[in-house]
């Protein structure tokens, strides 16, 4: 009875914390990202005592080929840009390097780069090399400074993948767009060659012999 009783407790406190972040919003834009991209992913951290849910965008998700050869990298990046004043607010005790930081932002806009102040900020993980091993480490940083830099005990990354189809090697999987190429390149040469005829025929007209007993419909 008593381990009846946890884990009903367990499932509450689970279906609470799924609730309050959001999850089940977040759920349907991962499973297209992953039948579009191949791969969709979600970010599970520690904000104070609640548990916090991201959707990442696999963009802005760096894994070495060589060291995602088997599809079990040791080492995984983030790139991410974030308000200056967001991340004062999260790293005070670096005010001096956060505000002298170059201003840079992944828009293409030259007028969105001009009312933005966003930062480039990497995070970086490195899976310890066995269990009680202190080699993993958790590093957070921008151009110019080190904002966070500490140990790694877990053995997996904060993220959790879905892989539309999984990959023979190598780390990130296949979506439907890419297992649909060839035939959409087919698709798209018939639809120009019948854009080419329709081009060069702009009023079609058929003839037919009055002798010919063929019915008009």
């Amino acid at each position: 009875w008593s381990l009846q009783r946890k884990a009903r407790l367990l499932e509450r406190f689970t279906d609470q914390a799924f609730y309050q972040g959001g999850l089940y919003q977040l759920a349907p834009k991962i499973l297209l990202d992953a039948a579009v991209l191949g791969t969709g992913c979600l970010k599970v951290y520690r904000k104070g005592a609640e548990v916090q849910f991201e959707r990442v965008f696999p963009g802005e998700l760096f894994v070495d080929p060589a060291d995602g050869f088997y599809g079990e990298p040791r080492n995984f990046y983030q790139r991410k840009f974030i308000d200056r004043q967001v991340l004062l607010r999260l790293f005070p005790d670096h005010y001096e390097e956060i505000s002298a930081a170059s201003r840079t932002t992944n828009a293409e806009d030259f007028t969105a780069t001009a009312l933005v102040d966003q930062i480039e900020v990497l995070e970086a993980w490195h899976l310890p090399s066995g269990r009680g091993a202190t080699d993993g480490r958790h590093v957070i940083c921008i151009s110019n400074a080190t904002l966070q830099d500490d140990n790694w005990e877990k053995g997996s990354f904060p993220f959790i993948f879905l892989r539309w189809t999984d990959p023979m090697l190598g780390f990130w999987g296949e979506g439907v767009a890419g297992e649909i190429q060839g035939m959409q390149m087919e698709i798209n040469k018939l639809l120009l060659k019948i854009q080419r005829a329709f081009h060069l025929m702009s009023v079609p007209r058929i003839y037919v012999e009055n002798g010919s007993k063929i019915r008009k419909s």
